[in-house]
């Protein structure tokens, strides 16, 4: 469950900070990373639909959505040829959707 977030901006850019029960994740991204995110979390579910959200660093964040908890990871560095390191939070898909349209709406 997202207990809280915070928003802020440097030009084009924003930092999102989600936080949830014992862990906070920042997700740097802008408007058209997050908008593109609105369909999935706006569709009925059939099945995984994943998107790119933004990043952590050099590392993509990408936001899972399969149901009405959605999961947000860290695709980090390749650890072999089959195992990559990773991070990852789960929150509710539409607590997710407000945020995003909150945000898009400010000018």
């Amino acid at each position: 469950m997202i207990t809280d977030w915070q928003i802020r901006w440097r030009g084009e850019e924003l930092i999102l900070g989600i936080a949830v029960e014992g862990a906070v994740l920042d997700v740097v991204s802008n408007r058209e990373r997050l908008a593109r995110c609105i369909p999935a979390l706006s569709a009925p579910q059939r099945g995984l639909n994943s998107i790119t959200m933004g990043r952590f660093g050099e590392h993509v964040v990408t936001l899972n959505v399969s149901g009405e908890e959605v999961s947000i990871f860290i695709d980090g560095p390749a650890f072999d040829d089959t195992r990559v390191q990773s991070a990852a939070i789960w929150v509710e898909r539409t607590k997710l959707l407000a945020i995003l349209d909150e945000i898009l709406r400010q000018p």
